[in-house]
């Protein structure tokens, strides 16, 4: 099992330091960082992260669609994508299960969603593996139901990417509890798993934040249990939407505070994977 963390400045100098180690940056990391003010400076930035350790590409970015939306075919494209998977150099490439129109029914969302799958997958073939992703967020209310989810990985016959807090948040949205709502995904399909914290105030939801030490316990399950490849530490707030005091991330500038936390959660996340 391999560990990855989020690409932040705070982790590469921990890893220059000898105070932590794990085998992935996971990219892009922060939606907010300057790395996407043009492709070239992204591109950029990509030869820069990789060159430090071997990089996971994750989402859909240069491209905007994504892979529920009924017009990702026509919109994505499939060079540009190629250019950054060979520029990452990546091992595998994942995707969010979201996009799909707010009044699609569940059975549009699940067509759309295997079609384009499919797509995907013949012109990635190349690729060690593409995964799927449980999201978050006011999306179309089938694309968070855990059922939904399964079905469209089921059919298509991918990998799953389990989002610890977007399944808690999607859990939240529609009242079901965490334990019921994770136990109708595909976890027998599971291939990796982004885990964060989060935290709650005034009925809003932000993640991102340091893992809560019950989920540790979560995560132990969860890798003992089903086929998980990758952990992924996905830590990192560019800014705090909430308010509620979190320490704050940027691409240029080390804070203490995140740099002590992210090597607080890498170390305990090692000693589960390498139990």
């Amino acid at each position: 099992m391999k560990l990855a963390c989020n690409y932040l400045s705070e982790a590469e100098e921990l890893l220059n330091e000898g105070k932590v180690e794990f085998d992935y940056f996971k990219y892009p990391s922060l939606g907010g960082d300057n790395s996407f003010r043009s492709i070239s400076s992204f591109l950029e930035r990509l030869r820069y992260i990789r060159n430090i350790r071997p990089l996971l590409y994750h989402g859909i970015f240069p491209n905007k669609v994504n892979i529920c939306n009924r017009n990702f075919k026509d919109n994505f494209n499939i060079e540009s994508f190629r250019e950054v998977c060979r520029i990452s150099d990546t091992p595998g490439i994942s995707f969010h299960l979201n996009g799909a129109d707010m009044d699609e029914s569940k059975e549009e969302v699940i067509s759309n969603a295997v079609e384009n799958i499919l797509f995907i997958k013949e012109n990635f073939m190349d690729m060690e593996f593409i995964t799927f992703e449980n999201a978050m967020g006011n999306y179309n209310q089938h694309e968070l139901d855990a059922e939904v989810i399964s079905e469209i990985v089921c059919q298509s016959e991918s990998k799953f990417l389990y989002d610890v807090s977007h399944a808690y948040w999607s859990a939240v949205k529609r009242e079901e509890t965490f334990e019921r709502y994770v136990s109708k995904l595909p976890l027998d399909r599971v291939y990796e798993v982004h885990i964060n914290g989060w935290e709650e105030k005034d009925g809003d939801i932000q993640s991102h934040m340091k893992i809560q030490d019950r989920l540790y316990e979560h995560i132990e399950n969860i890798v003992s249990t089903f086929p998980v490849k990758i952990v992924t530490l996905e830590y990192g707030r560019s800014y705090d939407r909430i308010g509620c005091g979190c320490p704050l991330v940027s691409i240029d500038k080390i804070n203490s505070h995140a740099k002590e936390e992210v090597k607080e959660q890498i170390h305990r996340l090692s000693e589960i994977i390498n139990k």
